[in-house]
């Protein structure tokens, strides 16, 4: 699995922010942004088998919202 600290100079930057590629789920993902309530994320994508096949298609996902 590869994991890379994404960088921003977005107001709501997360420091610990990584995003990366999961081989074995097929799929990139992007962890951000921890849950007040406790230690889970609040924005955790590429969970799912071939969810993001390409960089481009999480990135589309992310503009979108």
């Amino acid at each position: 699995m590869s994991r890379y600290t994404v960088t921003s100079s977005d107001s709501r930057f997360d420091p610990d922010a990584v995003i990366g590629y999961d081989p074995p789920l097929r799929t990139f993902f992007l962890q951000a942004f921890p849950d007040e309530s406790g230690d889970d994320l609040a924005l955790w994508l590429g969970t799912n088998d071939r969810e993001y096949e390409t960089l481009a298609a999480l990135l589309r996902h992310l503009q979108s919202k």
